[in-house]
């Protein structure tokens, strides 16, 4: 059992005697302290205002002294300190007064009973103050931690040795630091964009040198999607806008294809309309098996999984655009779908 620090202050031998007794029985190891006058009492926790875990505190003492009035001074030593106060009073207003100093009330004579379960509550509460003190404790450590990280990251970032000096503890201050971080993003956010804006354009103009005769529309469906798989770089990301992108480019090249050979009639064709209208065309675009297998394959491994979201990982996607085109160089193959429909296209 942990050992208590208690103090009594009362005006009476008998009544030290007894709670000494009961207290000790109760709590062998607590360590009892005894003050006959509120006097001696302020002058201890003056001094000492955190040895003690429990004070019990007499109502009236001999002469004028009065536990009540000593109760604010109590408070400026010992602000958290279990205070039981022993009275014979049955004066309720007096006691709702002092409501506010966190009290707890015994009657005299002090019952045995009373008196543990008042110690037990009180060390209870105590705990408790001291748990959420603890806690507090770590939450503001952490917040620093974090504050000290934030503004190591944020010198880096600016390039501004000098703002290692702010002071994050200050509200002032921290105030000043999160305005300066606030305006550090939306300068990286804006030079982002602007990045993001020259890398698509540098993409649709290697492109544009591969495919010039590709209209608008499917030129800026394969540069997007060319522009999202080179940006998502994190395994776990979603990839099946990327797929949509290259899809779009090739439904739109293959419904040009199609309809230059009277095969499609309508301008809103999808992906599933034009591959069966290419295995109808036997003596035509049907008769190359491995372009049909290719379509069909490219159809149903990614297309149809990509109209569904978190169904194509980095892996599928690559293997996708494995069989529509090679950016990397400007001969166009047959055996990218992209490429061999572009081809066929007449200008």
């Amino acid at each position: 059992m942990e050992m208590l620090n208690i103090l009594i202050a009362d005006d009476e031998e008998p009544v030290h005697e007894g709670l000494k007794e009961s207290i000790s029985r109760k709590y062998p190891n607590a360590q009892i302290r005894s003050f006959y006058s509120t006097m001696m009492l302020l002058k201890f926790l003056r001094k000492t205002p955190n040895l003690a875990d429990l004070l019990f505190l007499d109502h009236m003492f001999e002469g004028s002294e009065n536990g009540l009035d000593v109760l604010p001074e109590i408070r400026e030593y010992a602000p958290k300190l279990p205070i039981i106060f022993l009275t014979g009073s049955d004066d309720v207003q007096q006691f709702i007064d002092v409501a506010n100093y966190n009290v707890r009330f015994i009657g005299k004579p002090a019952k045995n009973v009373d008196i543990y379960y008042a110690i037990n509550e009180s060390i209870k509460t105590t705990k408790s103050v001291l748990d959420k003190n603890t806690q507090i404790e770590k939450f503001k450590d952490a917040i620093s931690e974090t504050k000290r990280w934030a503004q190591s990251v944020f010198c880096v970032a600016s390039n501004e040795e000098k703002d290692r000096e702010l002071d994050l503890e200050n509200p002032h201050e921290w105030k000043l630091f999160q305005d300066k971080t606030i305006d550090l993003v939306t300068k990286l956010k804006k030079i982002q964009i602007q990045g993001d804006e020259k890398k698509y354009e540098t993409i649709k103009e290697m492109l544009l040198k591969k495919y010039p005769y590709m209209s608008e529309k499917e030129l800026n469906f394969l540069t997007t999607g060319e522009f999202l798989l080179g940006k998502n770089i994190n395994d776990s990301m979603d990839f099946s806008p990327i797929i949509i992108s290259f899809s779009k480019c090739l439904e739109g090249l293959l419904r040009e294809l199609l309809q230059q050979r009277k095969l499609l009639c309508n301008n809103h064709g999808m992906m599933g309309e034009c591959i069966h209208a290419i295995i109808l065309d036997r003596n035509g675009l049907g008769r190359d098996i491995g372009f049909t297998k290719a379509l069909d394959k490219f159809n149903k491994k990614y297309r149809i999984k990509a109209a569904h979201p978190n169904t194509i990982d980095k892996n599928k996607a690559l293997e996708a655009y494995g069989i529509l085109c090679d950016r990397n160089t400007d001969k166009l193959s047959d055996k990218y779908l992209i490429d061999y429909v572009y081809k066929r296209i007449k200008r």
